[in-house]
């Protein structure tokens, strides 16, 4: 498994994947620029994306399917 990349944004909990701050109250709770919020969060989606992507192609070989 590839690691994360690092990011200025720090995990909070399941809330933010529900309902969490804004990106403005975000960055000036990290003290960053709402632009590296976003950055982040795009990063952190895409590394995201890639992984549960390579994970399906892993177990579709292991099934030989």
């Amino acid at each position: 498994m590839i690691a994360p990349p690092t990011m200025t944004l720090k995990p909070s909990g399941r809330t933010a994947f529900l309902q969490g701050p804004q990106r403005e109250e975000t960055a000036e709770a990290l003290k960053v620029s709402p632009k590296t919020v976003l950055n982040d969060w795009s990063l952190a989606k895409a590394w995201l994306l890639r992984e549960l992507s390579n994970r399906e192609s892993h177990e579709t070989d292991a099934n030989g399917t």
